[in-house]
C-alpha cells in the first residue's frame, strides 16, 4: 500500500501537472481560436476541472502520504474524498478524449502537432 500511495502521489504531483499544462499551452488556445459557443464551454469547463482537480489534490494527496507513514485509516470521508476525485477524472478524460483532442487534432497540422510534441518534452527534460 505504502508503494502504490508513493506511486500515485509521484504521477499526481508531476504527470498529472504537466498534462494540464500542456493542454492550458497548446489544446485550449487552438480550440478557442474556433467560432461557437460549445468548444469555448468545454474549454471553460476543462479549465475549471484543472482548478477543482488541484483543490481536491491536496487533500487525498495527505491521506496518501498518511498511507505511506503508516498511518492511514480509510474511513467513510477518505473513500468519500477518494471517489470524488476519481470521478472528477473520469469526467474529465471523458470530454478531453471524447470532445477536446479530436477537435484539436483536426485544427492542427503535422508540423503543429511536431512543434507541440518537442515543446512538451523539452519541459519535461526529454530529449
Amino acid at each position: 500500500a505504502r508503494s502504490a500511495a508513493r506511486d500515485v502521489m509521484r504521477y499526481f504531483d508531476l504527470a498529472g501537472p504537466a498534462h494540464h499544462e500542456d493542454e492550458e499551452r497548446h489544446i485550449f488556445p487552438a480550440l478557442l481560436k474556433q467560432p461557437g459557443a460549445p468548444l469555448k464551454a468545454l474549454v471553460r469547463q476543462l479549465k475549471s476541472d484543472h482548478l477543482q482537480m488541484t483543490r481536491q489534490w491536496a487533500a487525498v494527496r495527505a491521506d496518501l502520504d498518511a498511507v505511506v507513514e503508516g498511518n492511514g485509516a480509510l474511513g467513510a470521508d477518505t473513500l468519500a474524498r477518494w471517489q470524488t476525485f476519481a470521478a472528477l477524472y473520469r469526467g474529465h478524460i471523458q470530454a478531453e478524449d471524447g470532445q477536446a483532442y479530436s477537435a484539436a487534432q483536426s485544427l492542427l497540422d503535422n508540423e503543429a502537432q511536431a512543434a507541440m510534441g518537442r515543446e512538451m518534452a523539452a519541459r519535461r527534460g526529454v530529449r
